[in-house]
């Protein structure tokens, strides 16, 4: 009875020893990156991330854009593990409107954890008739 308990003890210790590395997506491993593209014309679009190889995650990212820019039409598309684009406009995410300093501007900043197995793309679109104006986004991510 004792040899079956210990084994028993045993093994739970081991499987709870195990089991953490599997409870958190970002276990903070990632060694941290950042990439930026900009666009400044209509119909235009720029890799943040181009295509990688390797397994991390995306953080979270920062996009700004002049007054005179559209915002529905800026796109940010990630590419997950060489599947097809997940995209979304950037209109709808909370903004910040900056009016001092260099001029009129409208910034969003988005957390979130991507995970990625085997790669990783990043793209940022300005359809047609966007406006006039810069725009671009910074990109955080790592590869484990």
């Amino acid at each position: 009875m004792k040899l079956s308990s210990a084994i028993t003890l045993f093994t739970l210790l081991l499987a709870l020893s195990t089991v953490p590395s599997a409870w958190a997506v970002d276990d903070g491993q990632t060694r941290p990156r950042f990439n930026r593209a900009d666009l400044s014309s209509s119909s235009t679009s720029a890799d943040i991330i181009p295509l990688t190889s390797g397994s991390g995650n995306v953080k979270g990212f920062q996009c700004e854009w002049d007054t005179g820019v559209i915002p529905n039409k800026l796109q940010i598309g990630f590419y997950v593990d060489g599947g097809s684009a997940q995209s979304t406009s950037l209109w709808l995410f909370p903004v910040q409107t900056d009016t001092y300093g260099g001029g009129p501007s409208t910034t969003a900043f988005i957390p979130m954890n991507v995970r990625f197995g085997s790669s990783i793309r990043v793209k940022l679109d300005r359809l047609s008739l966007s406006g006039n104006g810069l725009s671009g986004c910074v990109v955080s991510w790592g590869l484990d």
